[in-house]
């Protein structure tokens, strides 16, 4: 059963559509509901001085359809860092723990970190690879502000579906097994203990312990060109498995 604050929001979103307002109000509607009077305020307030630094706000928007492999995606715009939810969330908690992951995101690219972009034009795996960095900074980053109870949320909510894939059958090309498999254990770090039963993990794991311990070794709270190294390195690792085309992007 949603929440006050959920139905709050959907209203908001319903009113917005109705009367074909400002979208504004949807991202006023969230703060108002989702942050304003939780334990993700005052990391707010630092994303928000951060962005103004940078000249952009930072606007919430819900997805227009359901019908997306995301709960949330953050994106950067010419004036503005969209952070964007999927609608119809299930309840408060699995509403905040979206939001603090992707103002995660935001703080990733806030601070300049570099992105990767152009894998043969699947948008998806580029993201991928940009994740294994931005996930690591985002565990690290919430407990940092006292609120790695998202972090332990959704990885108790998803972490199982990672656990039972079959990476193999499911990825056509090695590189991709290698690259998701690392992204697995990087976004659900409990699976670590049990890597040997993820199913590609053993004829793999020499480049994927290779990738994890790059990633786990690389600072984001320090020199951009450090982390820009290790995604290089990366790339490298997998070049081999001739997954090629990536280009890094510096933010700001």
């Amino acid at each position: 059963m949603k929440s006050e604050r959920l139905k709050k929001i959907n209203q908001c979103i319903a009113e917005t559509s109705f009367k074909r307002v400002n979208r504004n109000n949807i991202s006023n509607c969230i703060k108002e509901n989702l942050i304003v009077g939780t334990d993700l305020l005052k990391f707010f307030f630092q994303l928000d001085k951060a962005a103004k630094r940078n000249g952009l706000d930072i606007i919430f928007d819900f997805s227009a359809t359901n019908h997306t492999d995301f709960a949330g995606q953050t994106i950067k715009m010419n004036k503005a860092i969209n952070i964007e939810l999927r609608r119809n969330m299930s309840d408060d908690e699995y509403a905040l723990s979206i939001l603090a992951h992707e103002m995660g995101e935001t703080d990733y690219l806030l601070r300049g970190l570099p992105t990767v972009t152009g894998v043969n034009g699947r948008c998806s795996i580029s993201s991928r690879l940009t994740e294994l960095f931005s996930h690591s900074h985002i565990h690290r980053l919430l407990e940092e502000y006292g609120l790695e109870k998202y972090n332990i949320f959704l990885e108790n909510r998803n972490s199982e579906i990672w656990r039972l894939k079959d990476y193999e059958s499911e990825y056509n090309h090695e590189g991709v097994r290698v690259l998701m498999l690392t992204w697995a254990l990087i976004t659900y770090p409990s699976l670590r203990d049990s890597k040997n039963d993820l199913q590609g993990y053993t004829k793999y794991s020499n480049s994927v312990s290779e990738i994890l311990d790059i990633v786990l070794t690389t600072s984001t709270f320090g020199s951009v060109n450090t982390v820009v190294t290790s995604m290089k390195t990366i790339i490298n690792i997998l070049s081999d498995y001739k997954l090629e085309g990536m280009q890094i992007e510096r933010n700001f």
